[in-house]
């Protein structure tokens, strides 16, 4: 009698642990919590550039003439799912969680902090890495805004400075016998290369969140020698669902000044065989009136400095 109620017990139990699960791994950073460990550990007004070069080391992009630096901190975590089956404990899937904290700051012309704020990303891969859920937050600072896309880096991120010291830039006349080309920043689903080098991209991840990016329109300002130039859009998704490009060629014959923006329509593919396609065009106008009174200038996208020296 004893050995049938054991039994009973196994059956009654044994579904039950099938479906149990639990996580095994280490505890998710508290991006919130570094950053402001961070900014107790750095005071407005006190600590000078070289304090914070030791506190964060080598700075991702640093420009003296702007007064800004971007840090990269990066932290990473390893979880296994486990299945419990028959009491047996069985992996699942493995979620690799990588965690990222951008520390920004800006500093007055005798080289203290004047400001700081930390922009954060999140990336979490399930199973082969196949599976992928970003979140951005983006950080301000005295004007100048570091956003955070939701995306797969290193596209996800844009400096650009504040309007007020933007457009006078953007409108400067380029150095003699040179040009200027201010490119716009592109929309989701675009990457613009210039004379065949990547610029910028803007593929913002469907499957991701980010808090709201500041409003556009937010300009490159690229110095070329005379010559031919070729601006060119390319669709970011893959290649298999859609296809196209634009492409525009712009003379510089010197002293002069140009703003492009790429105008994109995406035709639906017209049957189960086809591809998507870019269209549409890309403007080119000669004036600096061409600037928009509220343009920013974007001083470093994804993994290059775009800032020009002022």
């Amino acid at each position: 009698m004893r050995s049938l109620s054991r039994l009973i017990v196994v059956l009654i139990f044994a579904p039950l642990a099938a479906c149990g699960s639990f996580t095994a791994g280490v505890e998710a950073p508290d991006l919130a919590s570094d950053a402001a460990r961070l900014e107790s550990q750095v005071r407005i007004g006190e600590t000078t550039r070289p304090q914070v070069h030791a506190l964060l080391g080598e700075p991702l992009f640093a420009n003296e003439s702007w007064g800004v630096e971007l840090y990269r901190q990066q932290q990473s975590d390893v979880a296994t799912e486990w299945m419990v089956v028959l009491m047996v404990p069985v992996p699942g899937w493995t979620e690799v969680r990588d965690y990222r904290l951008y520390p920004l700051l800006v500093y007055e012309s005798s080289g203290v902090v004047a400001g700081l704020a930390a922009g954060r990303y999140a990336e979490h891969h399930r199973g082969d890495g196949a599976f992928k859920s970003p979140e951005g937050t983006s950080a301000e600072v005295l004007g100048f805004t570091l956003a955070v896309d939701a995306c797969d880096e290193p596209a996800c991120l844009w400096l650009v400075a504040p309007a007020d010291r933007s457009v006078s830039m953007l409108r400067a006349p380029p150095a003699a016998g040179a040009c200027v080309i201010n490119i716009a920043k592109p929309e989701n689903g675009l990457e613009i290369a210039l004379d065949g080098q990547g610029l910028m991209s803007s593929s913002v991840s469907t499957y991701g969140a980010s808090d709201a990016l500041p409003a556009e329109p937010w300009f490159a300002r690229i110095t070329v020698s005379s010559g031919t130039h070729t601006v060119r859009a390319t669709p970011t998704g893959p290649a298999l669902a859609i296809g196209g490009e634009l492409v525009q060629t712009i003379d510089c014959r010197g002293d002069q000044l140009f703003v492009v923006r790429v105008l994109p329509e995406f035709r639906q593919p017209t049957s189960f065989f086809s591809r998507a396609q870019l269209t549409g065009e890309i403007q080119v106008l000669h004036s600096p009136d061409a600037v928009p009174a509220d343009a920013r200038l974007i001083l470093f996208h994804g993994d290059r400095s775009l800032a020009p020296n002022h």
